[in-house]
């Protein structure tokens, strides 16, 4: 009898299984990008990274859309921004908010007259990261901070994180910690080292992690409303073509008609005109 029982469960039963599952699935996502040193963040913190390249870069490569100098974050305990700054001037002032309770992205754009959102899921590192045992510790801003190696493009490089913040801040690095030096590479300019170079405590206001007046959307929305302007271009262009088409055909048949009225006038002999004239006075 006791198998029957258990196929005799109750459906609050079954809720309340369920509402367990759904729970454990959020704790684990909460622990995987927040720990509970998280809780210990009182104010904001304001981490300014410089970017160093391997090799020397020519003034025209540093023009490079791809080239960084700096990279600045800020963040509390919840929501984090991230601006990254290069040579190359722009009209529109591009960032990214990271919100640690729902665990969602926003690639965020404000220009004169739009501020969009585009909306994703935090993504899982890719790129395997191997301890260094036995490392000498390293202490950054009073952080106690951990060592490891990556490769990148068959090229081994450091990586250097603290556990000590609870957030999780790893781009595409699988280590459980705040990144504070990482390396990076460009098609373009090469291999790179963003390294962490100050921090400073600060209270910012709510409204510096506030999305409100933005259009929000998700990157498949954007996708389809992108495409369905850039057909809507399309068509005008295709009709503005086909109406300047029309308009020379209309000149041209007029252009023809004028040729041959005046070609059919110069073959009239002088003495027909004189006839036209008399019996249709008004032409």
């Amino acid at each position: 009898m006791k198998p029957q029982r258990t196929i005799l469960a109750t459906k609050n039963s079954n809720s309340f299984i369920l509402s367990s599952i759904l729970l454990l699935i959020a704790s684990n996502c909460f622990s995987q990008w927040k720990t509970s040193e998280a809780n210990n963040i009182k104010n904001d913190i304001i981490i300014s990274y410089e970017v160093i390249y391997d090799k020397e870069l020519s003034l025209e490569e540093k023009k490079s859309s791809e080239y960084l100098s700096e990279i600045t974050i800020a963040f509390n305990k919840d929501n984090m921004v991230e601006r990254r700054f290069g040579n190359k001037l722009t009209t529109t002032n591009n960032f990214l908010l990271l919100n640690y309770n729902t665990l969602k992205t926003y690639g965020c754009s404000v220009s004169q007259s739009t501020k969009r959102a585009i909306q994703s899921d935090f993504k899982d590192p890719t790129v395997s990261v191997e301890s260094i045992q036995n490392s000498d510790p390293k202490t950054l801003f009073e952080l106690p901070c951990e060592k490891g190696l990556v490769m990148i493009h068959n090229t081994p490089k450091e990586v250097l994180y603290t556990k000590k913040i609870g957030l999780k801040y790893c781009k595409q690095y699988k280590v459980d910690g705040f990144l504070m030096e990482y390396p990076g590479y460009s098609k373009t300019l090469g291999y790179y080292t963003v390294k962490a170079k100050k921090i400073v405590y600060d209270d910012l206001p709510d409204s510096f992690y506030s999305l409100a007046g933005y259009t929000i959307q998700t990157l498949a929305e954007y996708k389809k409303n992108k495409q369905l302007v850039s057909n809507t271009r399309i068509k005008s262009h295709t009709k503005f073509i086909e109406k300047t088409n029309t308009n020379e055909e209309i000149s041209r048949r007029n252009r023809n008609t004028m040729e041959d009225m005046l070609e059919n006038m110069t073959r009239i002999k002088p003495s027909e005109l004189d006839k036209e004239l008399l019996y249709n006075p008004n032409r």
